[in-house]
């Protein structure tokens, strides 16, 4: 590692892979948001900014008939399993009851 900056605070390093490392006063690694703030404050490395989590919006008219065209399909299967159901309660068993050999 290469030392490139020592305060009375802390020092810096640069490891061969490019990443930074910071030791205390006392030894001891700085980690995590503590580092960030000190690498920032030396102009080291720069935080990219968030990114937008809302999801794009799409036009009105295309989401509705979307929505129109996905909800058929789900009552006529509805509407089907229903009758199916029905029907096989209406009907006996065809399968022949187990008689116990003697």
């Amino acid at each position: 590692m290469k030392k490139l900056k020592k305060t009375g605070e802390y020092s810096i390093f640069q490891k061969r892979s490019g990443r930074y490392a910071v030791r205390a006063k006392n030894k001891q690694w700085i980690r995590g948001e503590d580092k960030t703030k000190l690498l920032l404050a030396e102009g080291l490395i720069q935080v990219p900014e968030p990114k937008p989590t809302a999801p794009p919006e799409e036009a009105p008219g295309a989401a509705e008939a979307q929505t129109e065209s996905d909800d058929a399909p789900v009552e006529k299967a509805s509407a089907e399993t229903q009758a199916e159901e029905a029907s096989q309660e209406a009907e006996p068993a065809d399968t022949p009851e187990e008689t116990p050999a003697s």
